[in-house]
């Protein structure tokens, strides 16, 4: 038991960590990193290169979530200019809650809870630093 909840805790701040970074750009970045994490541990291929875009293509594609709104307001916040930037990374947070409450509701609880559990992408992101 503690070994488990010891595995959910360093999945928590790998991904908080990243959300402690100020700004607009770095708050896309952490959106990014939260949902690559999110649901390369649901099993989805998800590649160092995709866009926000591509990302939200592939799981409207293989999911059928519709995460075209998160990747519009990523995009936004990730290379826009500072004012629209800002507008756009705080919609970020609530729209990348609502892809992965998409996204669950599409898996079994088996699915979930193995996912939960799964270190994979939680590794191979600290590892990366980005």
């Amino acid at each position: 038991l503690a070994v488990l909840a010891g595995i959910l805790l360093l999945k928590t701040v790998v991904v908080r960590w990243r959300y402690l970074r100020r700004g607009p750009r770095a708050q896309a970045a952490a959106a990014y990193h939260d949902l690559t994490m999110f649901v390369g541990d649901q099993g989805l291929e998800v590649r160092p290169e995709d866009t926000f875009e591509e990302l939200a293509e592939r799981l409207r594609t293989e999911l059928g979530v519709d995460a075209g709104e998160f990747a519009e307001s990523a995009t936004r916040a990730r290379y826009a200019p500072l004012p629209l930037a800002e507008t756009e990374a705080r919609l970020l947070r609530r729209q990348l809650r609502s892809v992965k409450r998409d996204v669950r509701a599409r898996l079994t609880p088996r699915e979930r809870a193995t996912g939960a559990f799964r270190l994979r992408s939680a590794l191979s992101q600290a590892t990366l630093g980005s």
